[in-house]
C-alpha cells in the first residue's frame, strides 16, 4: 500500500514540535496546505497524509479499518525519525 505524505521542514535554526494533519473522510492532504505553510514558518516540523484510498495514495482492495488507518500513519510517522 502506498501512501502520499507531504513534508513542510522546519527553518534551519528552529526547534518546534512537529506536527500531523490529518483530513478527514472525503478529503485529501492538500486541504491542509495553507496551515502547513503557517506551521512550518513558525518553526515546526509538518507532514500532512491522504489517508488510504484518499488522494493519490493506494486504495485497499479489503477494506478500511480504524486499526489499518491507524497503523499507516504509525508508519509514515515512524519514517520520520
Amino acid at each position: 500500500m502506498s501512501l502520499r505524505a507531504l513534508h513542510w521542514p522546519r527553518p534551519a535554526g528552529t526547534n518546534g514540535i512537529p506536527i500531523v494533519l490529518i483530513h478527514g473522510l472525503a478529503s485529501n492532504c492538500r486541504l491542509w496546505d495553507g496551515a502547513a505553510r503557517h506551521l512550518a514558518a513558525l518553526g515546526h516540523d509538518v507532514i500532512a497524509l491522504d489517508l488510504r484510498g484518499h488522494g493519490l495514495s493506494d486504495k485497499p482492495n479489503d477494506g478500511y479499518s480504524v486499526a489499518s488507518v491507524a497503523q499507516d500513519v504509525i508508519d509514515v510517522v515512524s519514517t520520520l525519525s
